[in-house]
């Protein structure tokens, strides 16, 4: 569908449908052929993770986002939303191990009697 685009005219075309508000699967689609063309497009990842994050896929978003950081260390944007999900995965897990115990204890409380 994009193939005979060059960057720039993909570039263009990225630019209005997210200014459109558009991030469905035709914005995933001409991010992903800038991305064959220049392999390094934190921008076009971005996109691309934005499109996921509404489709209501956050692991697939994190992934992305994880991979700008391999190429584009001080991007705010993947770093902000990376932080934000580890720090949110460290509390669950902080409460599920809380959980766990207060379990556990009830569980030691009933063999005692």
């Amino acid at each position: 569908m994009f193939q005979d685009k060059t960057l720039s005219e993909l570039n263009e075309i990225a630019k209005e449908l997210a200014s459109n508000n558009q991030w469905d699967d035709t914005a995933i689609n001409v991010n992903k052929r800038i991305i064959s063309k220049k392999s390094n497009s934190n921008a076009a990842y971005t996109r691309i993770a934005k499109c996921l994050l509404l489709k209501g896929d956050r692991e697939g978003a994190y992934d992305i986002y994880k991979k700008v950081l391999e190429f584009d260390p001080n991007n705010t944007i993947s770093s902000n939303f990376v932080n934000a999900e580890d720090f949110s995965a460290r509390q669950e897990q902080a409460k599920l191990e809380k959980e766990q115990k207060a379990a556990s204890k009830k569980v030691t409380k009933r063999q005692k009697k």
